[in-house]
């Protein structure tokens, strides 16, 4: 018991303290009820700290993913134009697929970049299928439910911890040790399977080094 007790602490010792001090800020931020502002705001700005240090912050392995990984979800496609401009201090209508979030929502549903959907669509109708439930999907979570009963590949907070900590000594953690990370610092502040949580790593790095390869594949097409 004592040794299982003190392997699911190691990870400490492995992981960076700051990319630990930013998850537990973000967790109690949302973890924190909207009606206690004092507890709210100490909350966020622990986490406005947090994010100050995670610039500076030295990720232990020589190639870091998770900036290359965020990059590529949002690329835009040859010869478009995004972000898209503005006048400063005006809200505009946007369209979906404009927005980062649509092309989060196409990689947390497929695994596949928005770029490499829309590629596909051009091409093949079920694909142009799959871009219409995700234009549905992607109302049906502003207007109505959230992430609630969309089928996901990937969790979304499991999926920005795991690659932004694959960069900060997650990597080297065994399945207890894990666990007791994401029970620490995971904002769906449930308990966590290390079996499932190890699954999900190696789910995670395979998706995001299929990302990194396709960097250099263009989206035009012959006409």
């Amino acid at each position: 018991m004592r040794r299982k007790f003190l392997e699911r602490n190691e990870w400490r010792k492995r992981v960076d303290p700051v990319f630990v001090q930013y998850w537990s800020a973000t967790k109690k931020l949302i973890v924190v009820g909207p009606k206690n502002r004092a507890e709210k705001k100490r909350a966020f700005d622990e986490l406005s700290a947090a994010s100050r240090l995670m610039p500076n912050a030295p990720p232990k392995v020589q190639n870091p993913i998770s900036a290359r990984v965020w990059a590529e979800i949002h690329r835009p496609l040859d010869g478009e134009t995004w972000p898209h401009g503005g006048e400063p201090g005006k809200a505009y209508a946007v369209n979906p697929e404009a927005s980062s979030f649509f092309r989060d929502l196409v990689f947390l549903q497929l695994g596949i970049s928005y770029r490499e959907l829309i590629t596909r669509a051009e091409r093949e109708s079920n694909a142009h299928r799959v871009l219409l439930r995700i234009h549905r999907d992607y109302y049906r979570f502003c207007w109505e439910c959230g992430f609630k009963g969309l089928r996901l590949k990937f969790n979304l907070d499991h999926f920005r911890i795991i690659v932004q900590g694959l960069d900060y000594g997650l990597n080297s953690l065994n399945e207890i040790e894990l666990a007791s990370c994401f029970d620490e610092i995971c904002p769906c502040a449930q308990v966590h399977s290390g079996e499932y949580l190890k699954k999900l790593r190696r789910r995670v790095k395979t998706a995001c080094d299929r990302l990194i390869e396709s960097t250099n594949k263009p989206t035009s097409i012959g006409i």
